[in-house]
């Protein structure tokens, strides 16, 4: 296994371990904002279907993690926090 196979692991194992999915901590952030998923896959250069299911699977890359937080204008943390 690789070393950035293990860290893909761990983020999926954190993103597990959360009480609240990452679709919907996104999907609260984005109606508060008043912005579709569809404007976020725009902004990060993705497709709505692939993000929609990356955030579904819990498959999300830390890199689009590292830039949804930049355009959501929140800190990273912020989609591992409990709740």
């Amino acid at each position: 296994m690789e070393s950035g196979d293990k860290s893909h692991d761990d983020l999926k194992d954190i993103m597990r371990s959360n009480e609240i999915p990452l679709k919907r901590i996104v999907d609260d952030l984005l109606k508060e904002r008043e912005r579709p998923l569809s404007w976020l896959a725009r902004q990060m250069d993705k497709t709505f279907d692939g993000l929609k299911l990356s955030l579904i699977k819990g498959s999300i890359k830390y890199t689009d993690l590292v830039r949804m937080a930049e355009v959501l204008g929140v800190d990273v943390c912020w989609f591992f926090a409990k709740r």
